[in-house]
């Protein structure tokens, strides 16, 4: 029934609105959210994942994670974390390890 009333048109409209607050935007994502886990092949509003892509820059923690979620749902890519320079020297002691045959055991 919510799709049949275009409510993902409504729901984006709501989203990009800037008087808008946070709650209600977070409500409104969470709801596209589940909308598209139910029926993954209802269309995409236009403009809404170029306007979620510009909200991954958000302060808010909660909406920040649905709408990671949102674009995950979709398949579109998600920005990467760069791998700290103490994870890259652990990793590269592991693969030294292996290809030495050696067990690659730590005690901490």
């Amino acid at each position: 029934t919510l799709i049949t009333h275009d409510i993902t048109t409504i729901l984006s409209k709501k989203l990009a609105d800037p008087d808008s607050n946070l709650d209600m935007k977070t409500r409104g994502a969470a709801t596209l959210l589940q909308i598209y886990r139910f029926s993954p092949s209802t269309q995409i509003p236009p403009g809404l994942l170029k306007y979620l892509h510009s909200q991954l820059k958000s302060p808010d923690k909660n909406y920040k994670s649905t709408v990671l979620q949102l674009l995950d749902q979709w398949g579109e890519e998600l920005p990467q974390i760069s791998i700290s320079q103490s994870m890259k020297t652990h990793v590269s002691s592991l693969k030294t390890c292996l290809n030495d045959g050696e067990p690659c055991l730590e005690s901490r």
